[in-house]
């Protein structure tokens, strides 16, 4: 009897697992198409001029604005839920939801920044 009950959990767990495995395929395949949709977005931005300029002076606010607005008409374009310019400390610049009231550039610049590892 016990031994009929171990074989029995065996082949549960491994039914279990195989599903589960076959689950996560599932998922990573649909993750991964989601993300080919996008692939072009970080260098159709470099081909912007502003980007780089935005990055070597981000405290000319008006300068930071027009790119704001820039890479919102970029981002209804593309239908991303939003855009950002980070640099190189993981600090929102500039972004393409600047005027909703979770955007990172809203924010101190103590709140915006993004950990990159």
């Amino acid at each position: 009897m016990i031994l009929a009950d171990w074989i029995a959990s065996r082949v549960g767990n491994d039914s279990l697992r195989e599903a589960g495995a076959h689950r996560l395929e599932v998922y990573a395949a649909g993750l991964e198409s989601e993300l080919a949709k996008y692939e072009y977005l970080p260098g159709l931005l470099t081909l912007e001029r502003d980007v780089f300029a935005v990055l070597r002076n981000p405290l000319d606010t008006d300068f930071v604005q027009g790119v704001n607005e820039r890479l919102e008409r970029l981002n209804q374009i593309a239908g991303t839920a939003a855009l950002y310019i980070l640099d190189r400390k993981g600090l929102a610049i500039a972004a393409s939801n600047w005027n909703e009231e979770a955007s990172p550039v809203m924010c101190p610049r103590q709140a915006t920044h993004w950990a990159f590892r």
